[in-house]
């Protein structure tokens, strides 16, 4: 069911070759420093930073050690603009670093005043974590070799059918799992099981899109398998609708897949998608959480699209924008 993936480098296009170094030969200029520039534009706009010196400080780290670390890896042409240090020190930067400087100017926000004596050693101890998992990250990985299995495609249907198909089935028991925990009914042991199948349906919702990229599928295959997935990824979203953790790992899978084939990232995508969850997923899943939970989910549904059309201007903004800034 795999087969060994690697092509002359005749068959490899230009802008993909990669070196005798395992380094790529060219690569497109990247939005890691836009990003970092837009983020500390954002702070000094939004933050009265000169008052509190010591809390602007640590936040800044968050965002200058990978800003460093990318133009570092830009410079070696090992520059991967998902490698998941990224994604890690951006968390630490917008659940640690902006709260802890929002909450500083704004202490009317706390729910009890004595957390403000709290919040700059939080601060210093998530810093702390920071750094050691830097550290880590940066010497521990050092003598890891690449896979031998990275070379290995599926050589056909089956491999798709069979893996995402077991990931599905986790997914739906992910699902009845947590409606027999909500209706206080005992946990199946056979269900348990199949739950830890779950985080299979990612990986070869991943594993499409990335072969279908990277031009490796038929026509046929990429109507087989778009035929397939697309709908199972539909169910595996309304089936576990109120959380928004795996719609945006289902729609964030495609754009790094398109990296990993491409390696380029598709930034006008991304932004729809960004306008779209802003907009549109995240106020009807908010409004989808406060109905009733004895209702069905295509009921709730229904009434959450209800609500969500009759809002005026300000509803609509309190739902949208504002209510994900809250959350961030």
């Amino acid at each position: 069911m795999l087969v060994d993936s690697r092509r002359s480098l005749n068959e490899i296009p230009e802008q993909h070759r990669i070196g005798t170094g395992g380094q790529l030969v060219a690569q497109r200029n990247t939005m890691l420093p836009a990003i970092a520039f837009f983020l500390l534009a954002l702070m000094i706009l939004t933050l009265p930073f000169t008052t509190y010196v010591s809390e602007l400080i640590m936040a800044l780290v968050f965002l200058a050690v990978p800003v460093f670390y990318g133009l570092l890896q830009k410079k070696k042409n090992r520059f991967d603009v998902v490698e998941l240090f990224y994604p890690v020190s951006i968390l630490f930067l917008l659940y640690f670093g902006l709260p802890a400087l929002y909450l500083r100017q704004n202490i009317d926000m706390l729910q009890y005043r004595s957390l403000l004596y709290w919040l700059t050693p939080a601060l210093g101890v998530a810093l702390a974590g920071y750094v050691a998992f830097t550290a880590g990250y940066m010497t521990l990985f050092r003598g890891v070799r690449p896979s031998r299995l990275r070379m290995l495609a599926p050589s056909g249907f089956g491999f798709y059918l069979v893996v995402g198909g077991l990931g599905f089935l986790g997914q739906v028991a992910n699902f009845v799992r947590e409606r027999n925990i909500m209706g206080g009914n005992r946990i199946s042991g056979l269900g348990s099981i199949f739950q830890q199948l779950a985080p299979l349906f990612f990986f070869t919702w991943f594993l499409v899109w990335y072969m279908l990229f990277s031009g490796k599928l038929s026509r046929t295959s990429k109507v087989l398998l778009l035929s397939v997935f697309l709908p199972a990824a539909a169910v595996v979203m309304l089936l576990h609708l109120g959380g928004k953790e795996r719609s945006i790992i289902m729609i964030a899978l495609p754009a790094i897949a398109y990296w990993y084939a491409r390696r380029t990232m598709p930034w006008k995508m991304i932004l729809v998608v960004a306008l779209i969850s802003i907009f549109v997923i995240f106020p009807v899943y908010n409004t989808f959480r406060l109905q009733d939970d004895r209702m069905g989910t295509v009921r709730r549904l229904d009434r959450s699209l209800q609500q969500a059309v009759s809002w005026n201007q300000s509803g609509l903004m309190d739902n949208t924008l504002r209510a994900f800034f809250s959350r961030m």
